[in-house]
């Protein structure tokens, strides 16, 4: 019965892989003023940088590309097609396999005795197990047309799980570049 329960706990942390938090970092040019920027575009000759053949995929690129291009026109920023821009925007992505320790306590018995046993279920057993998944990073670059430097980056790395609907890996890509580009443009200190 102990290896059942344990079957059920290791899909349980499967099952809500999808829900693992997006960790975000920015960093940025403090000496560029963010507030002349209202164009952009694609860098040109651009090459995507992928480390996973499992990720080279177009509809992996329009993914990110459509999120981008949504929340900078909500932002109000237009992105122009010919002309100079006032920056470029560039992605990276990639795929990398890692592993963590997962701790979980499982419960026996009935409530409440005897004392040295848990208030609600009685005594515990705890174990822990190595689970294998996959942290996928998006780097996102704003990029000055004349000098070809960075002037913004946002990254993003979270849990994927591959075999996800189509739906959920759109709905996971939106949530990431909306968090990414959530404090753009950055606020000046006073």
């Amino acid at each position: 019965m102990l290896w059942l329960r344990n079957i059920l706990c290791a899909c349980f942390i499967f099952t809500f892989a999808g829900c693992a938090p997006i960790s975000v970092t920015t960093n940025y040019d403090t000496s560029v003023n963010f507030s002349n920027l209202k164009t952009f575009d694609w860098m040109p000759n651009a090459t995507i940088s992928v480390n996973d053949p499992r990720i080279i995929d177009n509809v992996v690129e329009s993914n990110i590309k459509n999120a981008v291009l949504k929340e900078l026109t909500q932002k109000g920023y237009k992105k122009i097609s010919s002309g100079k821009p006032d920056f470029y925007v560039a992605y990276t992505a990639s795929l990398k396999e890692k592993t963590k320790e997962v701790t979980l306590t499982n419960y026996y018995g009935y409530p409440g005795y005897p004392a040295t046993w848990t208030h609600w279920s009685g005594p515990s057993l705890t174990q822990t197990y190595c689970v294998n998944f996959d942290e996928g990073t998006v780097v996102i670059d704003f990029v000055d047309p004349t000098t070809k430097q960075p002037i913004w980056r946002s990254t993003a790395k979270a849990e994927v799980t591959l075999t996800d609907d189509p739906e959920i890996k759109q709905n996971r890509t939106n949530e990431a570049v909306n968090k990414m580009l959530y404090e753009f443009p950055p606020t000046e200190k006073k």
